[in-house]
């Protein structure tokens, strides 16, 4: 698919990633927080950590199809994330699959190993995106860079949007502001931090909502225990 679609940061302060990433500045202090859709500063702050998931489906959605609280709320409830005190679980899957079916419309279909060439051929379709699992240490890289080793691969997801044999490129949720959308890596690059895993997604135009979204609140501003499995989360390297 051509990199067409809008990029959405799971920060609603996008210009502002890199003073979160690097800790100058709380999420708590969003000045834009309330974009969100969460009622509470703390709220938002808690899963602006966790919802790169999100953050790739809004960019899917028709422009404010639905807030960052709707969806992370809609998909604590259909178990795309498990939240037990303070441990997080997700973003997962299956359910999330199952979800954007019903929900709106979109077709999902989970990857459990992934190679550049089932990447690559995927994203040749004009109707078609991925939502790859890499390491978060990617939003550091460039091509300018040695490629990286030693990475333990995955806990972040990106929207893939084309694919070369030579290169991809995709939007990262928590990227740094000065590159966020339509980031180019060489697959020498992108290869150490993907886990060879992902959701492939068909896009259609007119994507619908069943039924109306209810917000619900979870709480926790204490950092994260986080237990992956065929799933990613957004969380700081």
């Amino acid at each position: 698919m051509s990199a067409h679609l809008p990029y959405i940061s799971q920060f609603e302060s996008s210009a502002l990633a890199s003073e979160f990433l690097e800790g100058r500045l709380e999420t708590t202090e969003d000045p834009n927080w309330r974009n969100s859709g969460w009622t509470r500063p703390r709220d938002y702050g808690f899963w602006a950590w966790h919802t790169c998931g999100v953050a790739c489906l809004r960019m899917i959605l028709p422009p404010g199809a639905a807030t960052a609280a709707e969806l992370t709320s809609d998909l604590v409830r259909a178990g795309a994330y498990q939240v037990s005190g303070q441990h997080v679980t997700g973003l997962i899957y299956h359910p999330f699959a199952d979800y954007i079916r019903s929900r709106w419309g979109l077709s999902g279909t989970v990857h459990r190993t992934l190679g550049m060439e089932r990447v690559r051929d995927a994203l040749g379709r004009p109707d078609t995106v991925m939502m790859l699992s890499v390491n978060p240490a990617i939003r550091n890289v460039t091509t300018d860079d040695p490629p990286p080793s030693g990475l333990a691969p995955g806990g972040h997801l990106v929207l893939a949007t084309k694919a070369s044999a030579e290169d991809i490129t995709f939007h990262d949720p928590s990227g740094h502001p000065y590159r966020q959308s339509n980031v180019t890596l060489s697959w020498e690059h992108f290869g150490p931090h993907f886990a060879g895993r992902g959701i492939e997604i068909t896009v259609q135009r007119a994507p619908h909502r069943n039924q109306p979204l209810d917000r619900v609140s979870l709480l926790g501003h204490a950092p994260l225990k986080v237990h992956v499995a065929i799933s990613s989360t957004c969380n700081t390297p």
